[in-house]
């Protein structure tokens, strides 16, 4: 017991309620601060915020309700009123608030030690679901814990101390690892100002790239820095708060931190209940000389039980440092590493290649280069030639290091995949960038297959980052392959055959000039990926639609061989037989539409190279012969109404047509995957009976289809009423929709797929896609609910968000069937005596809604494709 000159004086006690009052005022708002600082951090992971949140959260509890009832509990014992019912209550919430605060300081403290040799970049994503059942642990022990220790608890010292030495070595723990961590950031913000300097002294330079249109590299470069610089900023400024927050929160509570000391050391020797950490005990008469040494604070400033308190609070302070000196002394070896580690990224960033120096960027798990220049901008003289490369020597296309985080322009096109209106001209005619997606974490000296994406879009509209449809980071690095897409000349650009310009030509040729630059892109894979990662000896193509169109004009392409070993070849246009010089007299309205009709070849190229882009993308004959876009083609055909080509057999490049190429057996034999969807036009049908009756279904495929076979429609409505593949209820949209499709692109790459397996020696494979997506997915302005036109490429790519499509488990499954199966053709791997698919004709694969099934010879639809090749449709299928 204390002595006499012990006793609490009245002073003491109103000593005690201020300090508390004090502490709770500054504590409550400091850790408000806390709370929204962190909450509205810019860099913070938002799923990490709840948890700083949530231990900012207790520690307001205890600032905000647990001080200020202490501080009234200070009241109640110098006056005696409602003493009993306050410290109740005051140790109930004591007991949750505190003990909520140590479980969240014991989580955080694992967690920062945890983040100094495991960053959150290589963990786990942390779902909400995991996120919120770590919260209910830490809230949920203290709340049982605190109510059972209430009813049944007492306090003793060994507890306080306890409690206290865990309080302070999580806070030991915790800012050692800060301290370690900032160390760390410091010296990453150094080497990143290191790389930056790097890249401003070329700013100006870089400007040479800029085209004259919204989507300049200089404007995206300069919007970039500006982006770049006020993000510094705002960390900044968010730096210096949270500096001021912990300083406030810190002061705050050091008076406070020396009462409870005290009053632990004092409780806990009587074996009464401390003030901070209490449980409850029986209500009994207090003494006089209990309550004494309940509430005595300064009066003891000096005799030995000071002393013993004095020596107390050094021991443990002597313990916090030793324990963070420790600590500090075994981590802080890793600084040094992790500079190194800093600079090896930023190495794995910037790629050396034969035209120069390129910097990318992290996205997710890959390191992405976009917007790398093939080959010089095709525009004054280079307009409608060869494309010339930008690997003949270094800064012939850029000087000093490239900035590669951002895509490069479109390739001039008119504005019909946002918008009806086709007279809006968008993209560049210096267009020609491609992009690679390399694996984050990939094994150093291992190269890896090659995946390379040539887009859609009737090779007139598009590019090789619309909408997101091109190898994803998430894609590469699950597949563990090496993603590359490209941007080609497209439309009047890439594809115009006239005779003024064969004229002009050393092979006396025209057209095809898109194509010209798909091989120099593929020559620059070759030439460049393995500085990527990528193995230049084993590229798969994978196109769709015109892009797979594309890879028909590669095979037959005899300055493509060698550039790649395997192909995907999805919803192609088999029917490709148009040479240049028929399609340069059905290019006469064109020459027309330019107003450059002249005496001599030589005049009419003079006035086309002296035409700006949007006079030349207006001359595009779309509504009149020769179509350029296939009026019809997403309805059943017309009789004798045929679409102009743009893709034609020049001689040179594609030297004969690709079906009579493969026959011949002078196509590049590649092993070969043919693939289509069961309700292509389903994307955007010309006609739509989702409202209309059988009746009405039925007299529309008659008005449609007697020109061509008489009575035999009554067979053809049979054939497409029997019961389907797929899971899909008969409709007449169901039914409208897939025999528009087998004759516009199934059965016609039927034909292909049997001609190729015939000429190759490589082995040739046919899919078809039944599965269809869960819920109505609008691409270009219909509600489309079947296998349609793209779906198998957007489930591929991972449902890019700018389709506004959430995947069901069904869709999931069917992106991981397809990945799947590709991954194994991509890696060679369907030589297997095991592969689930065999060679085209004698087997054909389903991706259906419930996984991949194989037919038999007995394929998808043979019979419908026999009635269509047998009555001459096959004339009729998609072109470009």
């Amino acid at each position: 017991m204390f002595n006499s000159s012990c006793e609490i004086r009245e002073l003491e006690g109103i000593f005690a309620f201020s300090v508390n009052v004090l502490s709770a005022l500054f504590g409550g708002l400091g850790n408000i601060l806390v709370c929204v600082t962190v909450y509205f951090s810019p860099r913070l992971h938002k799923t990490w915020c709840y948890f700083i949140c949530s231990l900012s959260v207790a520690d307001l509890l205890v600032n905000l309700v647990v001080q200020p009832m202490e501080a009234i509990l200070t009241l109640s014992r110098m006056t005696g009123v409602c003493q009993a019912i306050i410290r109740d209550a005051f140790r109930l919430a004591a007991y949750i608030t505190c003990g909520a605060s140590l479980m969240n300081l014991a989580f955080m403290s694992v967690e920062r030690l945890l983040a100094i040799s495991w960053p959150l970049s290589e963990r786990q994503k942390l779902t909400r679901k995991k996120m919120f059942a770590i919260l209910f642990v830490i809230w949920g022990i203290p709340c049982v814990l605190g109510i059972t220790g209430h009813v049944v608890g007492r306090s003793t010292r060994l507890s306080s101390i306890l409690i206290l030495i865990g309080l302070a070595g999580c806070y030991g723990v915790i800012l050692t690892s800060y301290g370690i961590l900032l160390l760390r950031a410091r010296a990453h913000f150094k080497v990143s100002n290191r790389v930056s300097s790097l890249i401003r002294p070329h700013e100006n330079e870089n400007k040479q790239r800029a085209t004259p249109t919204p989507l300049s590299k200089d404007r995206v470069f300069m919007k970039r820095n500006a982006m770049v610089k006020k993000r510094q900023e705002s960390e900044k400024r968010a730096a210096r708060t949270v500096g001021v927050v912990i300083g406030v929160f810190t002061l705050s509570w050091v008076p406070y931190g020396y009462f409870v000391l005290k009053t632990y050391t004092e409780m806990g020797r009587s074996q009464e209940s401390r003030p901070f950490l209490p449980i409850r005990e029986e209500l009994e008469f207090e003494s006089e000389e209990q309550l004494s040494i309940r509430n005595s604070f300064n009066s003891c400033l000096l005799n030995q039980r000071t002393k013993r308190r004095v020596a107390f609070v050094l021991t443990a302070a002597a313990f916090v440092a030793i324990l963070s000196g420790l600590l500090y002394y075994y981590f802080s070896r890793k600084v040094k590493e992790y500079e190194q580690i800093v600079l090896e990224e930023n190495q794995h960033m910037k790629v050396t290649i034969k035209a120069g120096v390129i910097r990318g960027k992290f996205e997710s798990d890959a390191v992405v280069f976009k917007g790398i220049p093939y080959a010089k901008p095709p525009v004054g003289n280079l307009r409608w030639k060869a494309p010339v490369s930008c690997d003949e020597n270094v800064n012939k296309c850029w000087n000093g290091t490239l900035d590669a985080s951002e895509f490069g322009s479109w390739c001039a096109q008119q504005d019909v995949l946002h918008t009806p209106d086709q007279t809006k001209v968008i993209g560049s005619e210096d267009c020609l960038f491609i992009n690679v997606w390399t694996p984050k974490h990939r094994s150093t000296g291992i190269l890896l297959p090659v995946l390379v994406y040539i887009h859609g879009g009737f090779l007139m509209y598009s590019s090789g980052d619309w909408n997101g449809l091109h190898p994803q980071p998430e894609m590469v690095s699950e597949m563990n392959i090496v993603g590359v897409s490209f941007n080609y000349r497209l439309n009047a650009f890439g594809f115009l055959a006239l005779k003024s310009l064969a004229e002009a030509s050393p092979s006396k040729s025209t057209g095809n000039y898109g194509f010209m630059d798909q091989i120099l892109a593929l020559k620059w894979v070759r030439a460049n990926i393995h500085k990527f990662g990528g193995d230049p000896k084993s590229v798969t193509l994978i196109g769709q639609s015109s892009g797979g169109t594309s890879e028909l004009a590669l095979l037959a392409s005899p300055s493509a061989a060698g550039l790649f070993h395997r192909a995907i070849v999805m919803s192609a246009s088999a029917v490709y037989n148009k040479s240049w010089e028929d399609a340069a007299d059905d290019n006469k309205i064109f020459i027309k539409n330019c107003d450059c009709v002249r005496n001599s070849s030589a005049a009419e190229r003079d006035c086309l190279y002296q035409l700006t882009t949007e006079k030349l993308e207006a001359a595009i004959p779309w509504d009149v012969y020769p179509y350029w876009r296939m009026s019809d083609s997403m309805d059943l055909p017309q009789k004798n109404l045929f679409n102009g080509a743009v893709a034609v057999v020049d001689n040179v490049v594609v030297p004969k047509p690709p079906l009579l190429a493969m026959v011949e057996g002078e196509a590049n034999d590649v092993p070969l995957i043919i693939g289509t969807t069961g309700q292509e036009v389903n994307i955007k049908p010309v006609m739509d009976f989702s409202n209309s009756s059988w009746e009405d279904y039925s007299t529309y495929v008659k008005q449609k289809l007697a020109p061509f076979i008489g009575k035999n429609v009554s067979m053809v409505l049979a054939l497409y009423n029997k019961s389907e593949l797929s899971k899909e209820p008969l409709s007449p949209q169901f039914s409208y929709s897939s025999m528009a499709s087998d004759i516009r692109l199934s059965c016609p790459n039927d034909v292909f797929a049997s001609k190729a397996s015939q000429g190759f020696k490589s082995p040739v494979y046919r899919y078809v896609v039944t599965s269809a997506p869960s819920f109505p997915i609008n691409v270009f302005g219909y509600p489309a609910t079947f296998a349609f036109h793209m779906w198998d490429l957007i489930a591929l790519f991972g449902f890019p968000p700018a389709f506004h499509y959430t995947p069901s488990p069904r869709d999931q499954s069917f992106m991981k069937d397809l990945r799947r199966e590709f991954g194994k053709f991509i890696n060679n791997e369907f030589n297997q005596e095991d592969a689930p698919w065999k060679k085209f004709p004698n087997s054909t694969a389903l991706f259906t809604d419930s996984g991949v099934k194989v037919l038999d010879s007995n394929g998808y639809h043979m019979e419908e494709c026999a009635f269509w090749l047998n009555n001459g449709f096959f004339s009729y299928g998609w072109i470009n």
